[in-house]
């Protein structure tokens, strides 16, 4: 049996000094194509969460991977970027990402929130919440600090 390991920062610390300032109404979505349609024409925040649901655990998850789509007015959506990531299953450009969409496949959840206001730094929102959690599949959209901390771990 061929398991996982990874790395989590907990620091409630960092949750809490998050610069976020606004609630964030995110949507919740299980990773399949028949779910394509249901996910917002509409920029946004999204992330990945591996979860698996039963009636043996407590309710659980992970934040493997959160990403934006829609910045500098670039008319990318959600639903955009949920259809490169169900060709990301079989293409393989992205090794980390294909790795979690594919041995996760069961267990994958697309947490998401539309954020349309054009004039909304979707950047910066990006940036503090992967610098507040760490997400073990995301490379480089961290702070300086932040891309210091995750090298020294790898």
């Amino acid at each position: 049996m061929r398991v996982d390991i990874r790395r989590f920062l907990v620091s409630p610390k960092r949750w809490r000094s998050s610069r976020v300032k606004m609630p964030i109404n995110w949507g919740y979505l299980k990773f399949t194509d028949a779910n394509e349609a249901l996910v917002p024409e509409e920029a946004g925040v999204y992330a990945f969460i591996v979860r698996h649901e039963n009636d043996h655990f407590p309710s659980h998850g992970f934040i493997m991977y959160i990403g934006i789509t829609g910045a500098n007015g670039n008319g990318r959506t959600l639903r955009n970027r949920y259809h490169d990531y169900l060709g990301e299953k079989k293409k393989n450009k992205r090794p980390k990402l294909h790795y979690m969409l594919n041995k996760y496949s069961d267990d994958i959840v697309f947490a998401h929130a539309a954020i349309p206001d054009p004039k909304f730094d979707l950047a910066a929102l990006e940036l503090d919440l992967n610098d507040a959690i760490v997400p073990p599949v995301v490379v480089k959209d961290f702070s300086a600090e932040i891309r210091q901390l995750v090298k020294a771990m790898e």
